[in-house]
């Protein structure tokens, strides 16, 4: 990277109870090979020390950090995060997951280049407790594209991305867009600021680079209970017919919205669906199961495309409701 681009990136790492893998967090802003980089540590567990004494002994650049008297809403200390930042672009690492060395001066470069896009991401990698790569992105989609298109591929299941919470935006845009979107337990907010910004922009995608999101069952993501699954969907769907950067964009693109936001409807029942089949779907009978399918607005895309979960569960269980309901009405 052209080292006449000195932009102050910001790198945000919010902590809560579980500090495990922060040290590897920390490790890896430090091999950063980008010189201008704002690290804030945000304690939100009210941890005493033990964060402060973390950084200390796993950073060893000058830092911010900053603690919560009590403990705050997930989505309210991301947004924190977003006020407390002085860098031109913002990055928000989960205490849990890694960065690339070159993370932040590819997409930095990335962004640079092409002042058009909103938003950089880069290859991704899910790793488990041992730091084993369990999947990945494709790198079959990459470079420049509209942000329609780039929704309409997620929709789809064509990018392989299974979390979207670390990339690069600019901080004075995120704050324009109101950052982070309220919903419980934070599911669906990461997608939501993702999807605003790209509304009438490009989106870069890069595989020069690498965010390694870690699963490990115990994150805020993997606890999230299914009635709080459902709720935040509920939200989010009203959301997208509320959020005044969503109508502005439907007011003065009528012919794209009405595309978009079929995608994006599509796009949040997959999520939906794929959560409670996967963790959630685990603890759930087949009851529960179709309660929680029955609680979203019908998408007929994704049933064309998962014909098995009708063939295999739904329609059993509906044969079932009617000759219950027909035998109690004899």
């Amino acid at each position: 990277m052209s080292q006449s681009v000195a932009k102050l990136v910001t790198v945000a790492i919010p902590v809560y109870k579980s500090l495990a893998y922060l040290s590897e967090a920390l490790k890896s802003v430090n091999l950063q090979d980008y010189p201008y980089i704002e690290l804030i540590v945000s304690d939100n567990g009210m941890n005493g020390s033990k964060v402060r004494d973390l950084v200390c002994q796993h950073y060893f650049k000058p830092y911010k950090f900053r603690q919560n008297p009590t403990s705050v809403p997930v989505v309210e200390h991301f947004n924190q995060l977003i006020q407390a930042a002085s860098g031109e672009y913002f990055v928000l690492l989960c205490d849990d997951d890694e960065i690339s060395p070159n993370y932040v001066s590819e997409l930095v470069s990335a962004l640079e280049a092409h002042p058009s896009a909103s938003v950089a991401i880069s290859h991704q990698e899910v790793i488990d407790r041992a730091s084993q790569v369990i999947s990945t992105s494709t790198d079959k989609l990459l470079g420049l594209m509209t942000g329609q298109d780039f929704i309409r591929r997620w929709s789809l299941g064509q990018h392989g991305f299974k979390c979207f919470v670390t990339n690069l935006a600019r901080t004075s845009e995120i704050r324009t867009l109101g950052g982070y979107p309220d919903f419980p337990r934070g599911f669906h907010s990461d997608s939501g600021l993702l999807m605003k910004l790209c509304l009438g922009r490009d989106v870069i995608v890069s595989k020069a680079c690498t965010f390694r999101w870690r699963v490990h069952g115990t994150s805020n993501g993997d606890t999230t209970n299914v009635q709080d699954l459902t709720v935040a969907t509920q939200q989010f769907m009203r959301f997208l017919l509320e959020d005044h950067h969503f109508q502005s964009f439907a007011k003065a693109h009528a012919q794209k919205w009405c595309f978009l936001q079929d995608d994006l409807v599509s796009l949040e029942w997959n999520i939906y669906v794929r959560k409670w089949q996967s963790a959630l779907g685990r603890e759930l009978s087949v009851q529960e199961k179709l309660k929680a399918a029955l609680s979203m607005p019908l998408v007929l895309r994704y049933y064309r495309r998962h014909p098995r979960l009708w063939i295999k569960e739904f329609l059993p269980m509906f044969h079932k409701m009617y000759r219950q309901a027909r035998y109690r009405g004899a």
